[in-house]
């Protein structure tokens, strides 16, 4: 006689892949963070900073209704930068140079609800594992 309950959890294992989360991808070759269901992706071109916006499926996200700010150690110091925003995106402008190293993100919706994500440098190292 077969188990039931067996044959449930059999069917429920193999369709857990489709209910997984969906992989982070940076679609203009950023820098990503994850802040409250949404996906962030910090890209510079010269001295423009841009943050997209994204949902957990990747997708673009608008950027009206949010504004905010970006807190960036840039090789002269710390600098903020306020961001508007743009279509799907959330832009500045960097302090001269263009370089930045770890940035912090404070956003906010016009709803009220806020997002704060780290980047950390490009050149930092990863963090140690958790075990």
């Amino acid at each position: 006689m077969r188990n039931p309950l067996l044959t449930l959890a059999i069917l429920t294992l193999s369709t857990a892949p489709a209910w997984a989360n969906h992989p982070m991808v940076a679609q203009q070759g950023g820098r990503l963070a994850e802040a409250h269901g949404h996906r962030l992706e910090l890209v510079t071109h010269g001295t423009s900073l841009e943050v997209m916006l994204m949902d957990e499926h990747n997708q673009p996200m608008s950027a009206q209704g949010y504004s905010g700010k970006a807190v960036v150690m840039a090789p002269g110091g710390k600098a903020e930068i306020a961001l508007s925003p743009e279509g799907t995106k959330l832009t500045g402008t960097l302090p001269a140079g263009g370089e930045l190293a770890a940035t912090v993100l404070a956003l906010k919706a016009s709803d009220g609800h806020t997002m704060n994500a780290r980047f950390p440098a490009l050149d930092a190292a990863p963090a140690p594992a958790v075990t």
